[in-house]
Order: structure tokens, then C-alpha cells, then sequence
């Protein structure tokens, strides 16, 4: 019995951070990693959860992200498909999907790995929108 919930447990704990991925405040969030978690996008280099949550504080506000239901075979790793939009003023809106990988350890999150679709050939004006948004977010200073 002590399985199956734990098997719930990861299952619930995927959903939630896939639904709070790029919206929710970063105290929400640091309960549901492992002090060794790493996040990458396209296997460049890895985030810890500081930096993960630096970089989703930057970019969340000027993106949409809509996932598909997380699948897994053990209930440790999971993939979900997802497609990203970029809105921009007087351009038009970029699109991209790719899917997500997640491994699951003790009931925390261990790794995330971001994979976008034909990384550096299809996306590539997409992954330039979002170095763009990280680079103007460094730059601005709040007083």
C-alpha cells in the first residue's frame, strides 16, 4: 500500500510543478526538489534550483506554456510533451513544442531536462527570443 502511494505522490508532485512550471512564486516550488536537482534546456549547460528559478523568474511573464499529461512507465521518469508561445509587439507570435524529462527520487524532483524540437534548426528564432528576454531581464535593475 505504502508503494501505491508513493507512486500517486510522484505523480501529484510532476502535475503540480508542470502546472506552476513557469507561474509560480519560487517559495511554492522549493519544497518539491532535492537539494542535488538540475534543470537543462536542449542538454546546455545545468541549472541548480537557484538558477532555475532565477531564469524562470525572468522569462515567465513573457511566455505561455501549455503541457500535454505527464507519462511514465515506473513512476521515476516521466515525459510530457509541451508547446511554448512567445507573444511579441508588432511581430509575429513564435511558436515551438518539444517535450520534458523528469526523474523522480524520493518523492522530490531530481533532474528536469527541456528538450525543444529540432533544437537549433526549427526553434532557432525561439531560443534567440528567449536569450533576448533572460539578457533584458539581467539588465533591468528594480529600485
Amino acid at each position: 500500500m505504502e508503494h501505491i502511494r508513493n507512486l500517486e505522490n510522484n505523480r501529484n508532485l510532476v502535475s503540480f510543478f508542470m502546472n506552476n512550471f513557469y507561474t509560480s512564486e519560487e517559495s511554492s516550488l522549493t519544497n518539491l526538489f532535492s537539494t542535488t536537482f538540475r534543470f537543462s534546456v536542449d542538454n546546455g549547460p545545468q541549472m541548480d534550483f537557484c538558477k532555475y528559478a532565477k531564469r524562470k523568474d525572468n522569462i515567465q511573464e513573457h511566455i505561455q506554456i501549455e503541457f500535454d499529461q505527464p507519462k511514465t512507465d515506473d513512476d521515476i521518469n516521466f515525459t510530457a510533451s509541451f508547446e511554448l508561445v512567445v507573444p511579441r509587439v508588432n511581430r509575429p507570435v513564435l511558436c515551438c513544442e518539444g517535450f520534458m524529462r523528469l526523474l523522480v527520487v524520493g518523492n522530490l524532483i531530481e533532474r528536469v531536462d527541456v528538450i525543444y524540437d529540432l533544437p537549433g534548426k526549427g526553434n532557432l528564432s525561439i531560443l534567440e527570443a528567449i536569450k533576448k528576454i533572460e539578457k533584458l531581464s539581467d539588465s533591468i535593475k528594480f529600485v
